[in-house]
């Protein structure tokens, strides 16, 4: 893994950070239940009036794992609620930051905006007036002309 992305690093331990952390597993547990949730709402919205029993009896082998397994996840979930919400308020206060950094970004986008105005006009400025006076002269021309059109 390292020689194919170098730049890469693994995070630091906990231990480290002093940061709480929920493990992975919990979260592969979530999604794989997710999964088996959609596999039985796609049978239930399967059933039909002529294959009802079948249909219902294959449901009833998907639901009983399912529900055993989902308590056993929400108790596991209970134990690591505390962190969940205390990982929340952090992610929230982070989000404000970048909030703040992307204000930031909006504003050195505004000045880069007004310099490069600067700089157009500081360019228009160094035009002879006469070429000036030349071409507004002929934008007043055709004016008319693209009014009647």
């Amino acid at each position: 893994m390292n020689r194919a992305f170098p730049g890469l690093q693994r995070g630091e331990s906990a231990l480290v950070t002093k940061r709480k952390h929920i493990p992975t597993w919990l979260f592969k547990q979530s999604i794989d239940l997710t999964c088996q949730q959609r596999a039985i709402e796609k049978a239930i919205s399967e059933i039909g009036v002529l294959n009802a029993g079948k249909k219902r009896d294959e449901v009833l082998e998907l639901v009983g794992p399912y529900f055993a397994r989902l308590e056993q996840h929400l108790g596991q979930m209970q134990k690591y609620q505390a962190t969940i919400d205390y990982l929340t308020q952090e992610n929230q206060g982070l989000q404000k930051q970048v909030n703040s950094e992307k204000s930031i970004q909006k504003q050195m986008e505004v000045l880069m905006l007004k310099k490069e105005n600067e700089q157009l006009r500081r360019f228009v400025n160094s035009i002879p007036p006469e070429i000036r006076q030349a071409l507004k002269e002929q934008q007043q021309g055709r004016r008319p002309i693209d009014r009647q059109r």
